[in-house]
This record gives C-alpha cells, structure tokens and sequence, in this order.
C-alpha cells in the first residue's frame, strides 16, 4: 500500500468508510482512496521521501534523547553540588560549634584564675584597722 504525507496536526482520516490514523506523520491507504484524501492536504510519498523522512525521524529521536541524556547529566551534577555544599555547611556549623566552645571554655578559665587571683590576694593582703 502506498505512503501518504499527513497535513499537519491530523491525527486520523476516514475515507470510503474507514478510518486511516497517521503515525509519524504518515498514513499507509490503499490507492483508491487517493482521489479522496489528496484535496485534504496528504501527499502521496515515494521511497526516497520515506528513507528521508525515517532518517529526519531517527535524528529527532536521537537529539531528543541526547538532549534528555544532558539534562539527567545537568541534574545529577546540580544535585551533587547541592549535596558538597549541605556537607559543606553542615562542617562549618560544626566548625563554629567547637569554636564557640572553645572561647567559653577559654572565657571560663580566665573568670577562674581572675578568681582564684583575687581570693589569694585577699588571702595575702592584711586586714584592715579599724579606729
């Protein structure tokens, strides 16, 4: 049977009681019907025009897939990045935590020996005299 070139955004056609759905943009059909369908805007393809129209389909499909293949790969790339910078800022908050501990730590041997400092001074210093 021979090939027919659908119109643009037609899904289906129904000639001499059947109805004929495009796939890949194409209807097969038998000759008879030629007369009916052409004024609708299908063109009866020869060979060539089909091999063409089969490579130009394979190459959409392989640039559709390419493209899906590169935006899986961009995915998974913005998802390690946002994994590296969770880790990242997970570290300095632990980083901030130990040093804040630190400088308390710090902060409260200072109070202590400016304590003990203190009750050794007064310890040492004589009372005193009352009149």
């Amino acid at each position: 049977m021979p090939k027919y070139q659908a119109p643009e955004h037609v899904q289906s056609v129904s000639a001499a009681g059947v109805e004929y759905l495009v796939e890949n943009g194409h209807i097969e059909a038998p000759f008879e019907i030629q007369a009916l369908i052409l004024p609708l805007g299908f063109v009866l393809l020869n060979e060539d025009q089909l091999k063409a129209a089969a490579i130009a389909e394979a190459e959409a499909q392989r640039v559709v897939e390419a493209e899906r293949l590169a935006q899986e790969e961009e995915q998974r790339k913005a998802a390690e990045l946002a994994k590296n910078a969770e880790a990242e800022r997970k570290k300095a908050e632990a980083d901030a935590k130990k040093q804040a501990a630190a400088e308390e730590k710090r902060l409260k041997a200072e109070a202590d020996a400016k304590a003990a400092a203190d009750a050794e001074a007064a310890k040492n210093t004589p009372p005193a005299k009352q009149e």
